[in-house]
Parts: structure tokens; C-alpha cells; sequence
């Protein structure tokens, strides 16, 4: 037998294309021999992969869901201004009901009850009726999962993340830098389908 060792390594994650994918299967031969020459003839294999997403959790996209703030469990509603957090609760009140439109490369709109879309203007919310165009940048989010099940969303205007003002009802502003360490910052949010 040559004095060289075949090696096999294999890494897998689940393909998709809404985020960067750096990791690969990959199988290769190593000598180990210091000698030129040798090969590796590679049938099969197989990976095991028994928590492919880990704790992330698809964008709900097409589905109607309630967004509670990490920090106080208060909900995003619409009203006639635009987004406010109002008090948290069992039940989920109408106006905290929003469709995930599905834009593309992991970014999404938000369609409230009424149907008008959640749209960014400088740092601030409004609510825009768009009639038949297609959400453009103002009513556009870019999805962001968190590692411990929560989610932002990032204006595509102005690069900022939406966020409430922890135990004070009020305007939801576009003003969050990122995800505070203990996710109580106000733009860290936990998201569940309604009817």
C-alpha cells in the first residue's frame, strides 16, 4: 500500500440564496507521504445534518403575521400615521395583522390589514397606498434573522433598522444601528402567523 492517506471531509449547509453560503461539501485527497503521485477514487458519501437550519427560521413570506418587540412584547400596528407599538397581549389586535410580500433576495413589504404598505420616509414610517405599482425601496425591507429565533428589519432607504421605544407606546421609528446583546433594544422583534 502507498504511503499516503486518503482523507474525506465533508461540511454541508442548507443552499439557499437569500444569504451568503461560504460552506461546501468537499472531499479531497491529502498525501501524506512526501511522495509525488496517488489519487482517491470517492463513491459515495453521505452527510448527516440533523439541525440543517439550526434555530433560524424561514421569512413567512405570503403569510399574514403579528411582529411583538423582544424588549416589552408590545406589537406593530398601523395607524393612520403610520407604525406605532401598542400594548402587548394574548390577542393580537387587527391593526398589528401584516402580509409578508415577498420582494426578492430576502427582502420583503409589509401589507397592513387595510392594504396599504408599511414605507420608510427618513426616519420615520408613513402607510402608502401603491394601488397596482410594486413595492419600491420605501416599502422595502431586507429580512434579517437573528442567531436566537428574533428578526430585524432594515429599511432599504436609509439602512437603518425599525425599532420601538421600550415600555412606551408610540411612533415606530427607522433610527437602530443593529441588535443590542441582550435583544431589549427595542428593534429586535418575535414574529407569529394570524389569521
Amino acid at each position: 500500500m502507498p504511503d499516503y492517506a486518503a482523507a474525506a471531509y465533508s461540511s454541508a449547509t442548507l443552499f439557499q440564496l437569500t444569504t451568503f453560503q461560504g460552506v461546501r461539501p468537499a472531499l479531497f485527497n491529502y498525501n501524506t507521504g512526501g511522495q509525488p503521485g496517488g489519487y482517491a477514487d470517492f463513491d459515495n458519501y453521505t452527510v448527516e445534518e440533523p439541525r440543517a437550519r439550526g434555530i433560524e427560521r424561514e421569512i413567512p413570506a405570503g403569510k399574514t403575521i403579528a411582529l411583538s418587540s423582544g424588549a416589552d412584547g408590545s406589537y406593530l400596528a398601523a395607524d393612520a400615521n403610520g407604525l406605532v407599538n401598542v400594548a402587548g397581549g394574548d390577542a393580537v389586535p387587527a391593526n398589528a395583522k401584516f402580509q409578508v410580500i415577498d420582494v426578492g433576495l430576502g427582502r420583503v413589504a409589509l401589507k397592513s390589514v387595510s392594504g396599504k404598505f408599511v414605507s420608510v420616509d427618513k426616519e420615520t414610517t408613513t402607510l402608502k397606498d401603491l394601488g397596482a405599482a410594486k413595492p419600491g425601496d420605501a416599502e422595502s425591507f431586507q429580512w434579517v434573522n437573528l442567531m436566537r429565533g428574533d428578526t430585524m428589519l432594515m429599511s432599504l432607504t436609509n439602512h437603518r433598522y425599525l425599532a420601538t421605544k421600550p415600555n412606551a407606546p408610540g411612533p415606530v421609528t427607522v433610527t437602530s444601528l443593529g441588535a443590542s446583546p441582550a435583544r431589549k433594544s427595542g428593534a429586535e422583534f418575535k414574529w407569529k402567523a394570524v389569521n
